[in-house]
């Protein structure tokens, strides 16, 4: 049933545009993440532990304590022979064992967390259908293991301290960086006209820049550089790189320099226009 409504969606989709979209989806949001980094984010098996071992830091005692358990328990399972002539026999007669709720969650947890390990690309965004699933084990785990009051003050005291943390010197670095995005947005809207589209050339991705500007963004490539006319954004480089290769492109205001932090790395920016 789950099925369903992604099939009915797949179905006039296709309908509509003869595959495009679906083919650039599977392309770029399976077939290349599985394969290569995107985004330059990549990292080896353990990357999302580690990632839920800063984010659910009070709690790593708790969860990493019923993993361990539940593995050996499946360990276990699979060393037993009445249970694996259980499971034999019950595919035999087409009847599948009970699983409890517990057994559920972790099934969807290997889904949600495991799955992604192996994956080549490591956005922060892949595991979020983790953490409501691992929320309710650690909730299980604390009503039956943890119920000595000093361990819910330890965690409460530890979750009270991370987020002050967070908030006095974590996020005020973040905020700059936003504020920088802001500078841009504000800066470029002052240098073209209101109901005009943007062009942005060479795959810049400015974090945030799109949501700041409220204005039309189009992203072009080499292809369809030689064909628009109007303003685009570009880094310095490549316009020096077009100016010596005879394209008449006249520069508007100073460059602009950004921090681009999801690349660790400045950007130096340019805005142009493009006669036809």
């Amino acid at each position: 049933m789950a099925l369903v409504p992604i099939l009915l969606w797949g179905y006039f989709s296709w309908q509509k545009d003869g595959g495009v979209l679906i083919r650039w989806m599977v392309d770029w949001y399976i077939l290349r993440r599985v394969t290569n980094p995107v985004f330059g984010q990549s990292g080896p098996p353990g990357t999302y532990l580690v990632l839920f071992v800063i984010t659910l830091f009070p709690w790593t005692r708790v969860y990493l304590s019923f993993l361990k358990e539940m593995f050996w328990r499946f360990v276990s399972h699979l060393n037993a022979k009445e249970i694996k002539d259980s499971i034999f026999s019950s595919f035999r007669n087409g009847i599948l064992l009970p699983l409890s709720p517990r057994s559920f969650l972790m099934i969807g947890l290997v889904f949600s967390w495991i799955f992604y390990e192996f994956l080549s690309s490591k956005l922060p965004s892949y595991p979020l259908s983790a953490y409501p699933i691992l929320s309710i084990l650690l909730a299980e785990q604390l009503s039956k293991k943890h119920n000595q009051i000093y361990l819910y003050r330890l965690y409460l005291t530890t979750s009270i301290l991370m987020i002050l943390f967070i908030g006095l010197f974590v996020l005020p670095k973040f905020h700059n960086m936003r504020t920088e995005t802001k500078v841009l947005a504000e800066t470029i809207k002052n240098r073209i006209e209101t109901n005009e589209t943007l062009y942005s050339y060479g795959g810049l991705g400015i974090p945030s820049f799109a949501f700041y500007f409220h204005r039309p963004i189009k992203e072009i490539d080499w292809n369809e550089l030689t064909n628009v006319s109007g303003t685009i954004l570009m880094t310095e480089s490549d316009r020096i790189l077009f100016d010596s290769m005879g394209f008449k492109m006249k520069q508007v205001g100073e460059p602009i320099s950004i921090y681009a932090y999801d690349r660790n790395k400045t950007l130096k920016l340019v805005l142009v226009k493009k006669e036809p």
